[in-house]
């Protein structure tokens, strides 16, 4: 085997190896992510140093409504795309002010409970869009960033 040939397949090997650790990986995540409990306890958790008792229902009560949220976005999209045969424009955008609008209107506690919880989602949205390349790291960036901006909309206006 000529020395080329031998670089070739130790490359070609090292991104099976690489790719199949990225299955690991997201799938390891989505399973996390599949447990709501730890996701609470990650939100719950958000400020180290300070307690605030009510802290694991607040953020059980974030992480509901935005899930309540999202689910009833993705109910809203398959029904618009069944009567118009295309994706709603702007559902998304509409459903990160409004799932958060509904967080802020609890208190304080919860808007930023709910802001630190968005955070802590499209960092976990870059590392998912990114890793199984779906999208490169810039447009991945600029969705992260159009969501936290309608994330802090729809805050403010809660």
């Amino acid at each position: 085997m000529s020395n080329e040939t031998h670089q070739i397949l130790e490359s070609e090997f090292a991104k099976l190896e690489a790719k199949q650790d990225e299955e690991k990986f997201n799938a390891r995540l989505n399973q996390w992510l599949a447990n709501p409990n730890n996701v609470i306890k990650a939100l719950g958790s958000l400020s180290p140093g300070y307690t605030v008792p009510q802290l694991p229902n607040i953020a059980s009560k974030a992480y509901h409504t935005l899930k309540r949220n999202e689910q009833e976005m993705v109910k809203f999209n398959e029904g618009y795309q069944k009567d118009y045969g295309r994706p709603a424009d702007g559902s998304d955008n509409l459903f990160h002010r409004k799932g958060m609008c509904e967080v802020a209107q609890n208190g304080y506690y919860d808007a930023a409970v709910g802001w630190g919880g968005g955070v802590f989602k499209e960092g976990l949205d870059l590392i998912k869009k990114t890793a199984n390349p779906k999208m490169s790291f810039g447009e991945a960036w600029k969705d992260s960033q159009k969501d936290l901006s309608n994330n802090l909309d729809g805050l403010r206006l809660g």
